[in-house]
């Protein structure tokens, strides 16, 4: 019911997060009589954003998908695309995903100071962070600082058009060590959805491996048209592209070792529609325990 109530209540602005999107993504067109010129953006976040599908929508629909960042601790927001850009630099953004630029009352940083594109936590500081949690010292100190909170996600900033704009890689606690390199689940899950045509939606993890010390899993939701009962040959087909390098933007050493096919309705999601990556872990921990 999202574009009948967007259209009946006179939308001007609304937020959603990637589920939506991608079910949205599903229509050929807006199913409902009548214009939306009243619906001016739609903001996106609260997980990571396939940067992929957000450039589709925005083909598709002509309405302009505008991300952001932030957490709980620090009031909601503290970064956004800004409006009013020229379209090709807002077109740059949206293909590279960028979570945008510091809003007001607020200081972003990553670990300390690092360079242009270095990957580090995100610090955010401002009379928007929170003064700690409730009843619990040890989470707080280990999250606040004097100076910064430390947000637990990983990103970098780069400059564009004379600006700095920021980007994130996804979750300290969800970046995958293999072989004590630093991989992005977000990175390897827009590579399989934006080069494997049979992939929906994708969930990387890392999980445990006696060589490399963590090593990639995937759980896949694959598009109608796959029937079950060719999902998991279908998986196996597509763990040997990647490993000989044969599938766009994920090399071998990206690679997944393990592939489990999971339907829509059965990812675990919290109240706000993020998919639980932990609960996702535990599922192929527990096939090999």
């Amino acid at each position: 019911r999202f574009w009948p109530t967007v259209t009946k209540e006179r939308v001007t602005a609304t937020s959603i997060v990637p589920t939506i999107l991608h079910d949205l993504n599903g229509y050929e067109k807006v199913p409902l009589n009548g214009d939306l010129a009243h619906l001016r953006k739609i903001m996106i976040g609260s997980a990571p954003v396939p940067a992929g599908a957000a450039c589709r929508f925005v083909e598709k629909f002509q309405i302009p998908l505008v991300q952001g960042y932030g957490t709980t601790e620090v009031s909601l927001r503290v970064t956004g695309v800004p409006p009013g850009l020229e379209p090709s630099t807002y077109k740059r953004l949206l293909k590279e995903n960028s979570i945008g630029r510091e809003l007001s009352n607020c200081n972003l940083c990553i670990d300390g100071d690092l360079a242009e594109g270095e990957l580090g936590e995100i610090l955010v500081r401002g009379p928007v962070v929170a003064g700690g949690y409730l009843n619990q010292e040890e989470a707080t100190r280990e999250s606040f600082t004097p100076e910064w909170f430390r947000t637990g996600d990983i990103g970098c900033w780069r400059e564009i058009d004379g600006d700095r704009y920021y980007f994130i890689h996804g979750r300290a606690k969800e970046i995958i060590i293999k072989g004590g390199v630093n991989l992005s689940p977000i990175a390897i899950e827009n590579a399989l959805v934006e080069s494997v045509s049979e992939i929906a939606a994708a969930y990387a993890v890392g999980t445990p491996s006696d060589r490399w010390g963590e090593d990639v899993c995937v759980a896949v939701v694959f598009i109608n048209s796959v029937s079950d009962a060719n999902k998991v040959k279908l998986g196996h087909e597509i763990i040997a592209r990647a490993k000989a390098g044969k599938i766009s933007g994920l090399s071998a050493f990206d690679a997944p070792s393990a592939m489990k096919p999971i339907e829509e309705d059965d990812l675990p999601k919290t109240s706000t529609g993020k998919v639980q990556r932990s609960r996702l872990k535990d599922l192929f921990l527990t096939e090999h325990s």
